[in-house]
């Protein structure tokens, strides 16, 4: 359905966004896998999260296995922007893929907030004069079914982000950058 060329995104953007009562929307990036018959499709997908649900409202099919390209996030978001118009976009919610700098430095230039799911491998810097550390050490301590911010801005491709995480009672741990200070980035994350 996603990839039907006679389905056009516009004219469902245009048929759904009107019976959201939302102001501004919490825009969800996602790379998916689907298959429609034996054919698979790699589709790069923005969402609004609305009431928990998430509405599609542009998407791309990448032809390809594998990972987006920050190019391609970063028309996604212009396609959905155009859609929507800027004003209305609160915030990008991404997974781990969705960390690519310069998918990062055009959300930041566009004055867009993100909330963005990182790796604990993940080198960042706790002051831009430190040494690299992975973003896990920072939550080593955090006990099971708990959760942390810190406050401080925490560098990483040379710009301030600020972290929050939670371990889960299997003692997996979650790790959501932000580009502002945000108590609530957790649960925007969800």
């Amino acid at each position: 359905l996603l990839t039907c060329p006679l389905l056009d995104k516009i004219l469902i953007a245009g048929l759904v966004l009107p019976l959201i009562p939302s102001r501004t929307f919490d825009l969800i990036i996602d790379r998916t896998n689907w298959f429609f018959g034996l054919k698979a499709h790699n589709l790069l997908v923005v969402a609004i999260s609305y009431k928990d649900v998430a509405i599609p409202i542009y998407w791309l099919d990448l032809n390809r296995a594998g990972s987006s390209r920050a190019c391609e996030m970063i028309d996604a978001l212009l396609s959905a922007m155009i859609r929507l118009g800027k004003r209305k976009i609160r915030s990008v919610i991404g997974d781990r893929e969705f960390i690519p700098a310069l998918w990062l430095k055009k959300l930041r230039s566009l004055g867009i907030d993100y909330l963005i799911r990182i790796k604990g491998s993940f080198l960042l810097r706790r002051s831009q004069d430190q040494a690299e550390t992975n973003a896990g050490s920072l939550f080593a301590s955090l006990k099971r079914e708990s959760r942390r911010r810190i406050k401080a801005p925490i560098y990483f491709r040379d710009e301030p982000h600020y972290l929050a995480a939670s371990r889960s009672p299997e003692g997996n741990l979650l790790i959501v950058a932000s580009s502002k200070n945000e108590p609530r980035a957790l649960h925007l994350y969800k």
